[in-house]
């Protein structure tokens, strides 16, 4: 059996809950309160959509020990309009330990898209999913969609694990 030496919190940002505005000022606060409690050391942020965004410019901060970010559904762009791209600047001068996880016909990332922005990150592709993972024909189901990301995150952790010892 394979032990990993992290600690996981999984949490809803506040704005979720409590029905109110997206603030990501306060969000990233929120993500930063979790990596103080759980000591600051040997950070892997795993975040989806506009969670894995934030974790990514946490980690171009380099205020905190992240050793790695995985990003479920990465939201490159507005949804279904490509044309519309959010800032990457904070991606594109460093070089961070970030490894993208996206459905092939997410609409909220392109993927042509994608590896020209950010050509230099790892990015793992589901086929047959959305952004949500959802598939979009019968040819895979939610479940099976969902156990290919889990695996690649075992994977990727699992990589990180034996390159600590």
């Amino acid at each position: 059996m394979l032990r990993l030496k992290y600690s996981v919190i999984k949490f809803n940002f506040s704005y979720v809950d409590n029905n109110l505005k997206l603030d990501e000022k306060i969000n990233k606060e929120e993500i930063e309160t979790c990596i103080k409690f759980l000591g600051n050391k040997n950070i892997v942020l795993i975040g989806k959509s506009y969670g894995g965004f934030l974790s990514t410019i946490i980690a171009s901060e380099n205020k905190f020990d992240i050793v790695k970010v995985i990003v479920l559904g990465y939201p490159l762009h507005e949804p279904n309009r490509p044309s519309n791209v959010y800032s990457q600047k904070h991606l594109k001068n460093n070089k961070l330990s970030v490894c993208f996880i996206n459905g092939d016909s997410d609409e909220n990332c392109n993927l042509d898209i994608f590896q020209h922005m950010l050509p230099n990150y790892e990015i793992e592709i589901i086929k047959n999913a959305n952004h949500s993972f959802k598939p979009i024909s019968k040819m895979t189901s939610i479940e099976q969609n969902e156990k290919e990301v889990i695996d690649k995150i075992y994977i990727i952790i699992k990589n990180l694990n034996s390159v600590d010892k």
